[in-house]
């Protein structure tokens, strides 16, 4: 590879190797957060095990794209059905109430935070990848969009501003020169 070529090449691997790094740390706080939720919700109403299953909905929410917050929340279903039908249902209502609210507020502002990426692209990318690759592009949608992003921010022509308008934030604009 030609000397400018092997620069743009490390420089694209670094931040797709940094946005995949910050991708992993939004899973990682997002499952936090839907295990904690989910037990508080598995204690509230008497679920068994509770701390356990809420574990395995929290993490199995995040890393199983699209169904996995319905595989998670399976085996505190079979742990209620037969004691108590209507914990069942709620159980099914709390994890499909919880998961919207995780994909339209939760989700974005952890990605905006994680990997500086606009929570808009962030759900737009779930939504893009999970129409063109199904599950897996759910998953990998937000890295790439995230890499994508800061490549363009980095390789897009700029303009420095004008020595007239450029002042420091709060000062007044500097007087003409002249």
């Amino acid at each position: 590879m030609p000397q400018q070529a092997q620069k743009v090449f490390l420089n694209v691997s670094e931040i797709a190797i940094a946005k995949t790094g910050g991708y992993v740390i939004s899973k990682i706080i997002l499952a936090s957060m839907s295990a904690l939720f989910h037990g508080v919700f598995f204690f509230a109403i008497g679920v068994p095990h509770w701390l356990p299953f809420a574990l395995v909905a929290g993490i199995t929410a995040q890393f199983v794209p699209i169904v996995g917050t319905y595989i998670g929340v399976a085996l505190p279903e079979l742990a209620v059905v037969f004691d108590s039908p209507w914990k069942a249902v709620a159980i099914i209502v709390f994890a499909t109430i919880y998961q919207q609210i995780e994909t339209y507020f939760f989700t974005p502002r952890v990605s905006k935070k994680t990997m500086d990426l606009n929570p808009a692209i962030a759900l737009a990318a779930v939504f893009v990848g999970a129409a063109i690759w199904g599950p897996l592009g759910a998953l990998i949608g937000i890295p790439l969009a995230a890499a994508g992003v800061a490549i363009l921010d980095t390789y897009r022509r700029r303009y420095d501003i004008v020595p007239e308008i450029q002042t420091k934030p709060g000062a007044a604009p500097a007087p003409p020169a002249g």
